[in-house]
């Protein structure tokens, strides 16, 4: 399925760069929102920094300025993801990488015990 968009309601778009314009389109998709309004323009930015924040990302490349020029923009993304639904992905992402870092913590571990015989037997 193509994502579409539309950004003609969008009075400030132009404000905003390409790759920023790119950013707002494509991130409704994690987001679950798929338009900017001024009734929930904060809950879209909440929700794609908690997205950043469970992905293990430290500088979020959009900000809340940015939602704001976005305010208008409006994708076939829908409908709205509810609120459970999208705190269960948000668990999910986090669980997926603890689970990965403990496998990782296990993985050394046993190499550690074996005294490094893992890495000599397969050298």
């Amino acid at each position: 399925m193509s994502l579409n968009w539309d950004a003609r309601k969008a009075e400030n778009w132009d404000a905003l760069e390409w790759e920023k314009k790119q950013s707002l389109i494509f991130s409704c998709i994690p987001v679950g929102i798929g338009e900017i309004t001024e009734a929930n323009h904060e809950e879209w930015y909440s929700r794609y920094r908690q997205w950043y924040i469970a992905n293990g990302w430290d500088d979020p490349y959009l900000t809340l300025a940015d939602v704001r020029n976005g305010i208008g923009l409006s994708t076939n993304v829908f409908p709205k993801e509810t609120d459970a639904k999208f705190r269960k992905k948000i668990a999910g992402i986090v669980e997926r990488k603890a689970q990965a870092i403990v496998a990782e913590a296990l993985r050394q571990e046993k190499e550690a015990a074996n005294g490094g015989a893992d890495q000599e037997a397969t050298a």
